[in-house]
């Protein structure tokens, strides 16, 4: 019922960490019966110490797991996540500078949009425009739009959400959800290019986090593994105990496969087969 424990947590992925107590269960060999029946106090220790090592070789390889998982992450994942990371930054920093050289705002606050070769100058009209736009697209391909704020303009309906869109794209692309609100739908393009700076500041942040995180990974792989001592001692104590039993010799097999041995010690050997004894 152990083995099937531990065979089944291992065939799903999941650790066998947490069921090191159960790590218990030792198949007796006729040296140890014989131990046993002799009121040997060793074979209790030795049993004990099977327990103990066995438990300390599994957290031992479930530390050297997780330290060859950092390894991994340390040569892979960390450092792909910042040249993402920094990717973004960059391409946001160049945004917020795109926006500054292409917003032009009237005393209202508006800059000129262009709309499929049409500018306008006042709010109202260009989302009222984007509306009568979006009532005659009939699939859910992205078009070229127009321009706004320095950044080219995309249109398109998102069939998950099922909401048009506008994407503004500079370095990176901004998608952009319109909603129905003729004077919402420019309030939205404006916000998304107001947050720039607070998404490069996110970044910068989680940039600076990634980092850390590699600092604490390189300190948890220089780290040995705790018990290494005890297993070590326990381990050497093991075989003591082992040599000191006889049980480190073949043929202290399981009491089923165990020769005979005679009284001086000898093994016996079986009686000559007789052929009659078929008949």
């Amino acid at each position: 019922e152990s083995k099937q424990k531990f065979i089944s947590q291992i065939m799903t992925s999941k650790s066998p960490v947490r069921s090191a107590e159960d790590v218990d269960e030792t198949a007796l060999s006729y040296a140890e019966i014989k131990a046993l029946a002799s009121g040997n106090p060793k074979i209790m220790e030795k049993m004990q110490l099977d327990a103990d090592v066995a438990k300390l070789k599994l957290q031992k390889a479930s530390h050297l797991s997780q330290r060859y998982a950092l390894e991994d992450a340390l040569i892979k994942k960390y450092p792909r996540d910042i040249a993402e990371i920094e990717e973004r930054i960059k391409g946001l920093e160049a945004d917020i500078k795109t926006a500054e050289e292409g917003t032009h705002p009237d005393e209202h606050g508006f800059s000129p949009m262009e709309l499929m070769g049409v500018t306008y100058t006042e709010k109202a009209e260009a989302g009222k425009t984007i509306l009568d736009i979006c009532s005659r697209i009939n699939n859910q391909e992205p078009r070229p739009l127009g321009e706004y704020r320095g950044f080219k303009t995309d249109i398109g309906f998102d069939g998950v959400s099922r909401e048009f869109y506008i994407t503004l794209r500079g370095a990176l692309f901004h998608k952009v959800m319109l909603g129905k609100d003729a004077n919402g739908i420019i309030t939205r393009l404006d916000n998304a290019i107001e947050k720039f700076a607070e998404r490069k500041t996110n970044n910068e942040a989680q940039l600076a986090e990634v980092h850390r995180q590699i600092e604490t990974a390189k300190a948890e792989i220089a780290k040995p593994f705790p018990d290494e001592a005890i297993l070590e001692e326990k381990s050497r104590r093991l075989d003591e105990l082992n040599s000191e039993l006889n049980m480190d010799r073949k043929e202290n097999e399981i009491v089923d496969g165990a020769e005979e041995i005679t009284e001086d010690g000898q093994e016996k050997k079986p009686a000559p087969r007789d052929d009659r004894d078929d008949r």
